[in-house]
């Protein structure tokens, strides 16, 4: 009688190892398909393994990218609110979140779950720099971007959209290279290189009056810095704008003039 019970148990532990291991093949041929983007394989492989495993927050974020990737936004969000109510305190499901929520066009949604991922790790670029894209794309949405900045570590975050900006600007992504230093100006106000190749990334993509706002402003912040007054003396003549003459020969005499400066 024991023996037989023993047999019984032994039996099923085989079993469930089994079905165990077989779960396992299954997580890791779904992860290989998410990396390879086919995406609705792997949203196929994670949806089996979420059925049996639908307490796991790993798997349910799994499931949500992979759902994402693959355009199927509804079951997107779905998967990713799982996996925040089953785990709040991972940034990167927060972001995932609000890029499915940003998908489906709840942009005052996505603002929330960006800025709860940006709560939970104060350097994470890419949460802010959606954030950013949002505002500018909607500037009706209400974003206290000062509120926001407080909770970043902003000096580190300055850097990384900087050092973001010049990879945008080596690739000629000039359009999202502008973004980014647009962040950069807004988290260090006073950073006047921000504001002068802000200006110069401007002109490039075909916005004089933007390049010459912000060279105006980088003037204005470093006037002794007799480089930025000759971009912003080249940026003029190249807009040819005839209102601008005066100003033009102005600064073309402060540069020659100007003896001492930090060139």
């Amino acid at each position: 009688m024991l023996s037989a019970m023993s047999s019984n148990r032994k039996q099923r532990r085989a079993g469930n190892n089994k079905n165990l291991e077989a779960l396992n093949r299954t997580y890791k041929e779904a992860q290989i398909h998410l990396k390879s983007g086919e995406f609705g394989k792997a949203e196929k492989l994670f949806r089996e393994v979420a059925h049996q495993r639908p307490e796991d927050h790993t798997v349910q974020n799994y499931l949500g990218k992979a759902c994402l990737d693959a355009k199927h936004t509804g079951p997107a969000i779905e998967a990713l609110s799982k996996a925040v109510n089953l785990n709040p305190y991972v940034a990167e499901y927060h972001r995932n979140l609000g890029m499915a929520l940003k998908d489906a066009g709840k942009n005052a949604e996505a603002i929330e779950a960006f800025t709860r991922a940006l709560e939970l790790q104060r350097d994470y670029a890419d949460a802010h720099f959606q954030i950013a894209a949002l505002k500018r794309s909607f500037p009706q949405l209400e974003i206290d971007v000062a509120k926001l900045n407080e909770k970043l570590d902003v000096n580190a975050l300055s850097k990384a959209y900087q050092t973001i900006a010049e990879i945008l600007i080596k690739k000629e992504k000039t359009e999202e290279a502008a973004l980014c230093l647009e962040q950069v100006s807004l988290l260090t106000p006073h950073n006047a290189g921000a504001f002068a190749q802000l200006g110069l990334t401007h002109m490039s993509v075909g916005k004089p009056l933007h390049a010459i706002n912000n060279l105006s402003k980088a003037v204005e912040l470093e006037p002794e810095k007799f480089l930025y007054r000759v971009y912003l003396t080249n940026t003029l003549y190249q807009t040819r704008f005839r209102r601008f003459n005066k100003n033009v020969k102005a600064l073309v005499m402060e540069c020659l003039n100007y003896k001492g400066l930090d060139y």
